[in-house]
């Protein structure tokens, strides 16, 4: 019999995972831009507090919605779901910010993703 609690959890955890994702690459792309702008005066304090509450506003959705995961789906479910932090984090880094990825990490990433569905 197919549970929907056990799947609401790990979109709840992989959505939580996702967010956290975009925290961290919305940090390294403000710290970007500020490298290329050498922190002049035209990028205004208020500015760089935007992307601090906006990364903070991430973060606490993200991490609110792998604490409601934990309500519908077991640890053992959850905690394997964490490795998609890793692969957003590659596919964002790579696709928007530039990143060179090498083969080896490609191949642990490929290794996450194949683990990820046997484990869950």
């Amino acid at each position: 019999k197919f549970q929907h609690g056990l799947l609401i959890g790990c979109l709840l955890a992989m959505a939580g995972n996702v967010f956290i994702s975009i925290s961290s690459s919305l940090q390294r792309y403000k710290e970007k831009t500020m490298e290329n702008n050498e922190r002049a005066a035209s990028s205004p304090m208020k500015s760089q507090r935007f992307y601090w509450w906006l990364c903070f506003l991430f973060v606490i959705l993200g991490e609110s919605g792998i604490f409601f995961a934990y309500a519908f789906s077991a640890i053992s479910l959850i905690a394997p779901l964490g490795s998609t932090t890793l692969v957003v984090n590659v596919v964002i880094g790579s696709s928007f910010l530039g990143e060179r990825v090498k083969m080896r990490e490609l191949f642990g990433e490929q290794y996450k993703v194949g683990a990820v569905p046997i484990i869950v």
